[in-house]
């Protein structure tokens, strides 16, 4: 069976990721959550205070063909504000599959970086930042995708 095309793959794009609204309310949620613990370096704890991290207790959406292997909405102050997605993929097909989703990707975004194994935007007010992750020897490789909600800098501000 040949692979799909990412360009057909509704599962390439991100977009596909945000099941919630960026900034709903954790209590408005109209999806239900599990709250997920998740353990930092004493270094990150400023930047993590006050986030708290939840999965949904189905299966998550698939994204780049694949079922991913973690999925979790995070929530700044009971607002979502980041969304991370975790996939496998055969390492021998990874860089083939990043490059194509990459380019998917980059093609609405205003500022963009890319290279082998990142790949990072931002799409209206979603900025991204993806990573290929292949581990010498390992017949699997990841890719570590995370969404945030990134207003652009001249935008105004809202209530």
């Amino acid at each position: 069976m040949a692979e799909p095309s990412a360009i057909t793959d509704a599962s390439y794009d991100w977009h596909v990721l945000v099941i919630v609204p960026f900034g709903v309310l954790l209590k408005d949620s109209p999806v239900p959550l599990h709250e997920v613990l998740l353990f930092h370096d004493v270094k990150d704890r400023a930047e993590t205070d006050g986030r708290e991290c939840y999965s949904t207790p189905g299966s998550p959406p698939r994204f780049l063909g694949q079922q991913p292997d973690q999925y979790l909405l995070c929530f700044d102050h009971d607002r979502l504000g980041r969304v991370d997605v975790a996939v496998p993929l055969p390492a021998a097909d990874a860089p083939q599959v990043f490059a194509r989703a990459c380019a998917l990707w980059l093609r609405n975004t205003a500022t963009t970086m890319a290279s082998g194994t990142t790949c990072e935007g931002r799409d209206g007010s979603v900025g991204f930042s993806a990573r290929l992750i292949r581990l010498s020897g390992d017949t699997a490789a990841t890719v570590s995708m995370s969404l945030t909600d990134n207003p652009p800098q001249d935008a105004p501000v809202g209530n």
